[in-house]
């Protein structure tokens, strides 16, 4: 197995913990800072500590992979402001930029949107971002001139950057990759690779599937969830959902599920993964998470069609003036 290995400047102490690449999806040595970050482990390890680090040089040795040499300095009150959800996105082209935040504000993140690298360096004085989306082309300055000028400052140089490219531009994602970019999106960017991309960058415990609010029919064995309306409001993705229920079922219950969409019902078992009961308070609405357990697949591809479906009409809605009800915690 590789470990990595972080090494205090301060106090020349290591730690040594587990191959980071298996979820991150990227050859080992273009791991970079924020990479760390995202996944937690430096912030289990050092979150009371304010002090530089290092990574040291990429080599094999006795079992352990020493990273490349990049020298960051981390600060507790940095790891307490990437807990939020705010993204910058950084282009030019006004109906790229629209879609794209409100897909960001669809997913429930908190969007700014700038034209030029300049307005997104004076943004950088107010509270950080959790993460920037920046096309390539930009008027003046190009996105990459902004993420060298960002990874000149301790302060900005942990931000992940995203890139938005052009469809199948093959030198564009080498690019992006050589110069340790967290990634990169082709244009037009789709929903679906927008949502695992944001989520893998920003969550602690990322989704892969998108989850919408949707106001549909739903029976926990063959009992209505509403006995007084013939909807109620749940969140919805291909692979589970949250239902509102004053007395939740414990975790690890399985139950029998009749769901109603586009004139179709679908039967499915789901087990609860987790409940939160009505507490004077608390901020949480009373109510249960579960998972598919089984479903048919062409009833998994009746729910996708119906997710995608909603997005879309939201955003044409949005584009036409209209009103999108976005979800809100």
């Amino acid at each position: 197995m590789f470990y990595h290995k972080i090494v205090s400047k301060k106090t020349g102490a290591a730690i040594l913990f587990p191959n980071l690449t298996a979820r991150w999806g990227r050859v080992v040595n273009r791991l970079d800072f924020h990479d760390i970050v995202d996944y937690q482990c430096f912030n289990k390890i050092f979150s009371t500590s304010n002090f530089a680090f290092k990574i040291t040089s990429s080599i094999r040795k006795k079992g352990a992979l020493y990273m490349n040499a990049t020298e960051v300095t981390a600060s507790a009150s940095f790891l307490r402001q990437r807990k939020g959800r705010s993204i910058l996105l950084v282009g030019n082209k006004a109906q790229e930029m629209l879609v794209i935040s409100l897909l960001l504000q669809k997913f429930d993140y908190q969007v700014s949107t700038v034209n030029t690298v300049a307005q997104a360096l004076e943004r950088m004085r107010t509270p950080l971002p959790s993460l920037i989306i920046t096309d390539l082309t930009l008027p003046g300055m190009s996105g990459i001139d902004l993420y060298d000028l960002l990874r000149q400052e301790r302060r900005t140089a942990i931000i992940p950057v995203i890139f938005l490219i052009p469809l199948s531009d093959a030198a564009s994602e080498r690019r992006c990759l050589d110069i340790g970019a967290a990634g990169y999106l082709s244009k037009p960017v789709q929903p679906e690779e927008l949502y695992r991309t944001v989520q893998t960058l920003i969550e602690s415990k990322p989704r892969t599937d998108i989850r919408i609010d949707a106001r549909i029919a739903v029976s926990v064995d063959n009992l209505p969830i509403n006995s007084l309306k013939s909807v109620c409001e749940i969140d919805l993705s291909e692979h589970g959902m949250f239902l509102p229920m004053e007395k939740p079922y414990p975790k690890n219950r399985r139950i029998n599920l009749q769901i109603q969409i586009k004139n179709q019902t679908i039967s499915a078992v789901g087990v609860v993964l987790y409940n939160y009961s009505a507490i004077e308070g608390s901020s949480k609405k009373p109510g249960l998470g579960l998972k598919f357990i089984t479903i048919r697949p062409q009833d998994q591809e009746l729910i996708r069609a119906f997710i995608r479906d909603a997005v879309a009409k939201d955003i044409k809605t949005a584009l036409t003036g209209g009103t999108v009800m976005l979800k809100k915690d």
